[in-house]
């Protein structure tokens, strides 16, 4: 939404600048991607790491506005993108029970795809009315507040996110599902398990909120 204002108006550049701007946010999301198959476990840190790394690079894109600071600015947020957006959808898969992943992947997906809208449009008018350098930096900054809490208040319960690395889903019997629906509904799972879907349903809060300040697309399953 931003990038293309960006380049021709502040860089002053035209289609060849917009396309390097826009194959670095795409190398730093593919390394992102390659590194993420590596790993064995999803992480809430890894989240909040992710959230925060976007948000320094859109604000160091917007605070110098150089071709030569933009491009590896947006190869980090590229790469923040995609750790924080594939650590959420991997986390809140793997801790939620198999009988209620549908309904809450589907809480998960309508919050990616109804922010990313309106995110898009409040950095048009921001853009529209501050300029494109503004517009980036204002969600650069939104997004750096809301990964840095994320971080602190991970740090001020460590027990919360070893949860979530660590607890796995109790299968909830079929049976008791159909003959009491109270039964499937998340108090029904073991104590890590509870307190990990928790923090796998608020990351989702998290993730909306960094993808739409870039104005990026949801990710796909």
């Amino acid at each position: 939404v931003t990038i293309p204002p960006f380049a021709r108006d502040v860089l002053g550049g035209g289609a060849t600048d917009f396309g390097f701007l826009m194959t670095a946010t795409g190398v730093g999301s593919m390394a992102a991607a390659l590194f993420l198959a590596t790993r064995r476990r999803a992480s809430a840190w890894a989240i909040a790491v992710g959230a925060t790394t976007l948000g320094l690079g859109l604000a160091a894109v917007a605070m110098v506005p150089s071709l030569l600071v933009a491009l590896p600015a947006l190869v980090m947020s590229g790469a923040g993108a995609v750790w924080m957006a594939a650590n959420g959808n991997t986390l809140i898969q793997s801790v939620v029970p198999d009988e209620l992943r549908g309904r809450v992947m589907s809480v998960y997906t309508t919050i990616f795809a109804g922010s990313t809208p309106i995110g898009a449009l409040i950095a048009g008018v921001l853009a529209s009315a501050l300029g494109a350098a503004a517009a980036l930096g204002i969600g650069g900054i939104l997004t750096l507040l809301v990964g840095g809490s994320a971080l602190l208040w991970l740090r001020a319960h460590p027990g919360v996110a070893r949860a979530a690395g660590t607890a796995a889903p109790r299968r909830i019997p079929p049976a008791a599902a159909v003959a009491h629906p109270a039964a499937a509904i998340p108090p029904a799972l073991s104590p890590p398990a509870a307190t990990a879907t928790q923090v796998a349903t608020s990351a989702v809060a998290l993730g909306a909120a960094g993808r739409a300040a870039m104005g990026s697309p949801p990710p796909s399953d």
